[in-house]
């Protein structure tokens, strides 16, 4: 695996698994404004930004009642305790930053939820920048929150910066921002992209 100068991640399905905690949110997020959303749909939209998907389902309107239900799901004991780490990401993230490399988050999740994540797990001291959603006016696949990572670390994405993601939008913020990206293909569901892919983080360090 090619070595990088900094290494820039997704969080929800990357590097923490968010995934049972999904249905609960958007449910909590759509009976806000008076609909419906089912377990598998909630692990859908959590690849995709608020933005789009107020546009997909035609709720722009309600957008701030969808965020406030969905912020305030997040956060409650039973979700929160539904998210973990995936059992490779410490080791992997700490083997990168004893190495010399810097470290990031970029995520369609709100930074100060991340952080909380990061401090329950006791993980703060994994990353050297954060940039969650809210501190965007523009979502991925809009390379706007790598650019910002980039910045924070101090370096220009040319050199030697990696995205490493578990969806399209993900590689298409890389692409866009002009530097490589890694799908992370967890269960093998995506062998027909052309794009470098790992099944697990540790393939980082070969």
């Amino acid at each position: 695996m090619k070595e990088y100068k900094a290494y820039i991640f997704d969080f929800d399905g990357t590097t923490f698994d968010s995934g049972p905690s999904m249905g609960p949110v958007f449910r909590a997020g759509f009976e806000a404004i008076g609909r419906t959303c089912t377990d598998e749909e909630g692990l859908q939209y959590m690849h995709h930004s608020i933005q789009w998907l107020a546009e997909e389902k035609h709720f722009e309107d309600r957008i701030q009642e969808f965020v406030d239900a969905i912020v305030e799901a997040m956060e409650t004991p039973e979700n929160l305790a539904k998210v973990a780490p995936f059992p490779e990401a410490e080791g992997v993230i700490r083997a990168l930053k004893k190495a010399g490399k810097k470290t990031a988050i970029v995520s369609g999740n709100i930074a100060d939820h991340i952080k909380l994540i990061l401090s329950l797990h006791h993980m703060e001291d994994c990353f050297d920048a954060i940039v969650g959603s809210d501190m965007l006016e523009k979502q991925k696949p809009n390379p706007d929150g790598i650019f910002l990572a980039c910045k924070m670390l101090g370096i220009e994405p040319g050199e030697g910066a990696v995205y490493i993601g578990d969806s399209e939008q993900d590689i298409l913020a890389a692409e866009n921002a002009a530097v490589d990206g890694i799908l992370v293909d967890r269960l093998g569901k995506d062998r027909h992209l052309a794009w470098t892919k790992v099944k697990t983080l540790k393939e980082l360090l070969s």
